[in-house]
């Protein structure tokens, strides 16, 4: 059987990776308000607040897009216009790692 994690083994990585002010900042968006500074909830399961958690992570750190790196190449001589745009499409998934047609920013930009 696996192991478990604890609200205590999120902190311990989030603070090698961000100063405690931002441990704070992203616990406070994780709807875990004082959670930092609190020993007592280091034991408590991390699934409960997982999905809150990495939310808040995200919206701490978005993803950086460099919109150069989304330039299409020219429609070639011979390829259709849908060919095209589904060559194109699986170019944005595949550089910003995401759904292009489920994300918001993404979806208007391409």
């Amino acid at each position: 059987m696996g192991r478990f994690l604890a609200i205590r083994d999120e902190k311990a990585l989030l603070v090698r990776l961000v100063v405690l002010r931002k441990l704070k900042e992203i616990m406070v968006g994780a709807r875990l308000k004082n959670v930092a500074d609190n020993p007592i909830i280091d034991g408590d399961g991390f699934d409960r607040v997982r999905q809150n958690a990495w939310q808040a992570l995200r919206d701490c750190h978005p993803p950086k897009m460099d919109t150069q790196f989304l330039r299409g190449d020219p429609l070639g001589e011979s390829e259709t216009p849908t060919a095209y745009l589904e060559k194109q499409l699986k170019k944005w998934k595949l550089k910003t790692e995401q759904d292009v047609e489920t994300n918001q920013l993404l979806n208007t930009m391409f």
